[in-house]
């Protein structure tokens, strides 16, 4: 992980990805229709993993924001990037969850939030968590604590 800048004490970003053990990323691609920013292919090698071989399809979507922007930001772009694909992503995600049920969902969006304080506080308003809803998607938030100093911090220190 880059460390950040002093003056940069909070950043995020965002993603949703599809995950299915029967379609191929050239499927799962056409049924959003917008190319994704990232695809692993079921069966390919996993580099530096417990896991040979990828166990699933998958392809992602990365928020187009600045990574200074609020986390519902990043949430807000992906949803209006790929809200014309709403409704295939829904309907492919209500099935597969009975086709595959050891998958937790097939359609998930994540936000991470990567700061320098040692508490950080955001929210996200209904209608966002409904929208997210409305593409058949889960929510994960990941937060990440710097804590290490940056060399500036460092270089203060030694004198």
């Amino acid at each position: 992980m880059k460390l950040m800048d002093k003056k940069d004490k909070t950043r995020s970003y965002a993603s949703l990805s599809l995950y299915s053990r029967v379609l191929s990323v050239e499927e799962l691609t056409q049924l959003v229709g917008i190319p994704p920013d990232d695809a692993k292919q079921k069966g390919t090698p996993v580099a530096r993993s417990p896991s040979p071989v990828y166990r699933h399809s998958v392809i992602s979507f990365e928020s187009r924001v600045d990574q200074s922007a609020d986390p519902s930001a990043h949430l807000e772009d992906l949803l209006s990037w790929l809200g014309p694909a709403k409704d295939r992503l829904r309907a492919f995600a209500e099935p597969a969850c009975v086709e595959e049920p050891e998958l937790r969902t097939p359609v998930s969006m994540t936000v991470v939030i990567e700061t320098r304080r040692s508490e950080t506080g955001f929210e996200f308003s209904n209608e966002l968590l409904k929208a997210i809803s409305d593409f058949g998607s889960d929510l994960g938030v990941e937060v990440d604590f710097d804590d290490e100093p940056s060399d500036e911090e460092i270089e203060t220190w030694a004198t």
